[in-house]
């Protein structure tokens, strides 16, 4: 007789425990679902960057090729015909051109009358340069003449 007394005792869960129970699960899924964005998000800013260098070593190492294959001039007019914009406003020389989803800035500017000159390789997230994803920069012999 008792075993039917506790079981006719037993009502199972009130309103307010299976209301508490719903209010610790809610918390538990809203921690994991902010990691999980979280997570995401940093992954997706990690690939943009390491993206952003890859482009700026590709046009670093261009350079340099350039550099040490022809003069300053025929490097320049090399580049204008692969799709760069050449300005020179002064003192340094600005190539510009899009590439891998990516608006990349090199400004080449001569240091002495050795032939060095500074190289700077800014890569953006787009054309209007506010964004900088990555930037190099290296010093290269580039002979002005033959």
């Amino acid at each position: 007789m008792a075993t039917i007394k506790n079981l006719a005792s037993n009502r199972g869960f009130t309103l307010i425990e299976v209301l508490a129970s719903i209010v610790i699960m809610t918390i538990i899924i809203t921690i994991f679902f902010t990691l999980f964005t979280q997570s995401a998000r940093t992954t997706h800013q990690s690939e943009s960057i390491i993206n952003a260098t890859y482009t700026a070593q590709q046009e670093m190492e261009n350079i340099y090729h350039l550099s040490e294959s022809m003069t300053v001039s025929d490097g320049f007019a090399h580049m204008e015909d692969n799709g760069y914009a050449i300005a020179n406003p002064g003192e340094a020389y600005i190539l510009t051109h899009d590439k891998h989803g990516f608006h990349v800035r090199i400004e080449i500017e001569r240091r002495s009358e050795d032939a060095l000159n500074q190289v700077r390789v800014k890569v953006f997230e787009n054309s209007s340069e506010e964004a900088l994803e990555a930037q190099m920069e290296t010093i290269v012999t580039w002979r002005v003449s033959d």
